[in-house]
């Protein structure tokens, strides 16, 4: 599913919104008719990676709202939801290892992002990591 939301991230980048449209009326097509199992793969999978990557390319991931169908885009809204809770609840909680350090030491996805030379390892933190807004 990665390399599928990377081609659809980079399509949009490039300008081929047009390659999307057949695309993204084919992913509420198996939405509708699809068992729990297949869509958690798109809802998590898909939408999730390519909200993630899109986040790291001036355009964001909201520019995607428009192409989806309606139950595509209750599950982006969903994912979207999911992913921010994840975000605040993380902001809250203080490392069990605090007591062991004097200073918290955090991973930071977008400084480690900016010295990734390889290109194949840079889409995978991307896909890993939501760019902070």
């Amino acid at each position: 599913m990665g390399k599928i939301a990377h081609y659809v991230v980079d399509e949009f980048e490039k300008g081929g919104q047009g390659q999307l449209i057949p695309f993204f009326s084919a992913v509420e097509l198996i939405l509708c008719n699809a068992d729990s199992e297949l869509q958690n793969l798109i809802w998590v999978g898909l939408f999730e990676d390519i909200q993630n990557i899109a986040s790291h390319r001036s355009f964001g991931p909201a520019v995607f709202r428009a192409r989806l169908g309606p139950q595509s885009l209750i599950a982006w809204n969903e994912v979207d939801r999911d992913m921010q809770k994840v975000a605040a609840c993380a902001s809250k909680q203080k490392p069990r290892w605090r007591q062991f350090w004097r200073r918290r030491r955090s991973f930071d996805a977008d400084a480690a992002l900016s010295r990734v030379e390889n290109p194949e390892l840079r889409k995978i933190v991307e896909q890993m990591y939501r760019k902070k807004p």
